[in-house]
């Protein structure tokens, strides 16, 4: 009778442990050139856990989730976004100073989170400067085009159905953001044409930047060169896919008379991050960043509704081009080649 009773009260208490471990989610990291030997796992702004980093080099701990949706993982710097459910045991893979190469998930969850991972890079795969291209109601086609085919591909894979219909809002309000950007600043609208031929060959006013070196910087600094001006944010995907293209052209045109600006339109709280990325990526060039204040001007004065957007000034300071190709358009080369002969 003892016994029955011990073997009851065994079956009980295992009883108790499955219930409690589908309630939690195992998550493990391994990062390669880590930054730090921490990393916290956040819903919202709420910190979760803290996962300190173990002899192996691993980060892994269990714990309790309210309900499955994105978290946030991050070292305190930078961060990048999960999706959690309970009964997860979910391990991260990547090199920190080759993120979008080398991310990879494998277990429970891993297909869910795998599949976000290269939708968040690629986003709908839209041709930009093809809808550039378009007005208004080819433009949303286009855009719905690209919808409807990621929604098809999102359902043909066979992830957990909490997932999809997880996913469906982020997907619809990608589609919805995009459009909108395109009616507030399509390249053939003729009111943005208006606005760029009336500054240009004009001065633009003088703003000031904070550089990376912690000093200051004017764009009439630059003076007696061509100024190449990238118009970015670290949060920006499309002004990140543009950074391989800027590097090889600033490589290209080493030692010309011609000055590449970048200027961060990230917000004051994120300076640290801004920093960091210069130096994960090993950004070359004058690294500046835009205050508050001086972001609306800028904006303003160039008619910026959505970024990463190029701009080119003469050697005295005065707007050759405000709607610049970007470094991955071969229109650009060109484009010096000519000035730098005039």
């Amino acid at each position: 009778m003892k016994n029955l009773l011990l073997i009851i009260v065994a079956l009980a208490i295992s009883g108790m442990s499955q219930a409690q471990l589908k309630d939690q989610v195992t998550f493990e990291a391994d990062i390669t050139n880590r930054t730090s030997d921490t990393l916290f796992i956040k819903e919202n702004e709420k910190t979760i856990i803290a996962l300190i980093v173990d002899k192996e080099g691993t980060f892994k701990n269990t714990f309790t989730i309210k309900k499955e949706g994105m978290y946030w993982v991050s070292d305190g710097i930078a961060g990048m976004q999960v999706y959690l459910k309970k009964g997860y045991n979910l391990k991260l893979k990547m090199d920190v100073t080759k993120f979008n190469e080398t991310i990879v998930f494998s277990g429970s969850g891993a297909a869910e989170n795998n599949y976000f991972v290269k939708w968040a890079l690629n986003g709908l795969g839209v041709d930009e400067e093809k809808l550039t291209t378009m007005n208004h109601a080819d433009a949303d086609n286009e855009i719905d085009i690209k919808k409807e085919a990621e929604l098809k591909r999102l359902y043909s894979e066979k992830l957990d159905p909490d997932f999809v219909a997880f996913l469906i809002p982020f997907i619809e309000e990608s589609c919805a953001s995009m459009k909108q950007a395109y009616k507030e600043k399509p390249a053939n609208d003729k009111a943005y044409q208006q606005a760029l031929k009336q500054i240009q060959n004009t001065t633009p006013p003088a703003f000031s930047f904070d550089n990376n070196n912690g000093g200051k910087s004017k764009l009439e600094d630059f003076r007696g060169k061509y100024v190449y001006i990238d118009i970015w944010a670290t949060w920006c995907g499309y002004c990140l896919k543009e950074l391989p293209h800027l590097k090889k052209l600033e490589e290209d045109y080493k030692g010309k008379n011609v000055v590449f600006v970048s200027i961060s339109e990230d917000n004051p709280e994120d300076v640290n991050k801004w920093k960091k990325m210069i130096k994960d990526k090993e950004m070359s060039g004058v690294q500046l960043i835009a205050d508050k204040d001086t972001r609306v001007q800028l904006d303003s004065f160039f008619n910026i509704s959505g970024i990463p957007r190029f701009i080119i000034l003469d050697p005295n300071g005065k707007i050759v081009d405000a709607d610049a190709p970007r470094p991955s358009d071969p229109d650009l080369s060109l484009l010096f080649e000519s000035l730098l002969k005039s």
